[in-house]
């Protein structure tokens, strides 16, 4: 929830008609009006999770040709990790982390990083992998 909060309080404080203000108590109440909106948005929709309020399906599965190699990723948007399914039969779970933009999964000296449909793959024996999505 707080993730979208602050998503939220930047597009309010960019779209104020006046200057915005770096005020913490300006900052803090908009913050709150944010939440409660997103709140409110979730509560309109009977049974939606709040995934389903931002039109977000819980999970989204890509296929990733990199190098000479493919892989499947599930993203999990619920639980927060992506489940990846590497051409030889490997699979391992990542947690999402921190990423300024698209997206950033990593863990066991793994990591998944990218944007749009391109992405780089990192692990052991495999540093650096550009790969891009597949049908």
């Amino acid at each position: 929830m707080r993730h979208w909060s602050l998503a939220s309080l930047a597009l309010l404080v960019g779209c104020t008609d006046g200057e915005a203000t770096t005020d913490s108590a300006d900052l803090n109440a908009a913050a709150k009006r944010a939440e409660r909106d997103i709140a409110g948005y979730a509560a309109a929709r009977p049974g939606a999770s709040k995934l389903a309020a931002f039109d977000m399906p819980p999970t989204v599965s890509a296929r990733y040709r990199c190098g000479a190699a493919t892989m499947t990723v599930e993203f999990d948007n619920v639980a927060q990790n992506a489940r990846v399914w590497l051409d030889r039969g490997k699979a391992m779970t990542l947690r999402q982390q921190p990423a300024a933009s698209g997206i950033h999964y990593a863990a066991g000296g793994y990591s998944l990083r990218g944007s749009g449909r391109e992405a780089v793959f990192d692990g052991p024996g495999r540093r650096g992998v550009d790969c891009h999505v597949i049908p």
